[in-house]
């Protein structure tokens, strides 16, 4: 029942007064839950259907080892593990329903949740930006001060953005074995017999390959792993900012001012600025950048991925 719940607990809705959708929901051969993101579910028989509010079901089993027991009653259910025994009484509203399964589903490539975690970090707070686009050998999230193209081989979906939420549900679970895509959904399925179904923003991302274009194509300076260290030091000395120069990376905090001494292959008199909360991201995943074309909007190379970042003008 843990490895149940740890599955579910996320697509649960949360809140003062959540009613039915707060619920775990037994029927139909499953245990589901949902929010306005997504559906999950797992494959579980069971001679009653019954909805069990999540937040007190997870009070008790938090409490719990294993779970020796579970009934139903006069619309409670009761859970007994060791000394400890729970009554929690169940919700009676109607519960939504559970998805029509598809018929067909495609393989899941392997590097999807990967790839998911690399552009969670570039999304923005509005509208198109606040999703992830999956789309044939793409995965993209862009805001107004980055953006980042993943290349995932194998995958084959017209442009479908899906929420933060769902992004991390994945990354928690790992990646799933298929998927299916509609019109407004993406299903994904693993081989143990868990599924989500996650619903699309109705928003559409702008033309992603013009603004790559714009940028060019060179990205001269390697991100070294010493140049890389040299940012970090940087980074953690500063207010927030790092300044760029062909000497090394300054920055300041409080009453500090600190410099690390470091070569970049920039124009001799380059200065350039760059918010640390921006940069980390993309030190994390570039080999190779292009900081010399700022003040417009700086070119990053990766293993399969690409993506553009804005500097700060001081």
């Amino acid at each position: 029942m843990h490895e149940i719940i740890s599955f579910l607990k996320d697509a649960v809705t949360r809140g003062p007064t959540p009613g039915i959708v707060g619920c775990y929901i037994v029927r139909g051969g499953s245990i589901y839950a949902r929010n306005q993101a997504m559906q999950a579910g797992v494959a579980m028989a069971s001679e009653v259907e019954f909805s069990v509010p999540a937040d007190e079901f997870d009070a008790a089993l938090g409490r719990m080892k294993e779970v020796q027991s579970l009934t139903v009653d006069n619309d409670s259910i009761t859970i007994k593990a060791g000394r400890l025994k729970a009554t929690i009484k169940c919700d009676t509203d109607e519960p939504p329903p559970l998805p029509n399964m598809p018929s067909e589903w495609l393989a899941c490539p392997a590097g999807l949740t990967a790839a998911l975690s690399l552009a969670r970090p570039f999304l923005g707070e509005r509208g198109w930006s606040q999703g992830i686009r999956l789309m044939d050998g793409h995965v993209t999230a862009l805001s107004n001060p980055s953006g980042i193209d993943i290349s995932v081989e194998g995958l084959k979906l017209e442009p479908a953005l899906i929420t933060e939420d769902v992004a991390a549900f994945l990354i928690t679970q790992g990646n799933p074995d298929e998927y299916h895509a509609s019109e407004d959904a993406l299903m994904f399925r693993w081989a143990n017999g868990r599924w989500l179904r996650a619903q699309l923003l109705t928003d559409k991302m702008p033309d992603v390959e013009r603004l790559f274009a714009a940028a060019g194509d060179e990205t001269p300076v390697a991100i070294t792993p010493e140049w890389r260290q040299a940012y970090e030091d940087a980074a953690a000395l500063s207010d927030g900012t790092v300044k760029l120069t062909k000497d090394g990376l300054h920055s300041l905090k409080g009453a500090s001012s600190s410099v690390v001494e470091i070569l970049t292959d920039v124009p001799n008199d380059h200065v350039s600025f760059w918010a640390t909360k921006i940069f980390d991201p993309i030190v994390a995943c570039a080999q190779s950048w292009n900081p010399a074309a700022h003040p417009s909007a700086a070119l990053f190379k990766g293993h399969n991925l690409r993506g553009v970042v804005m500097g700060k003008r001081s």
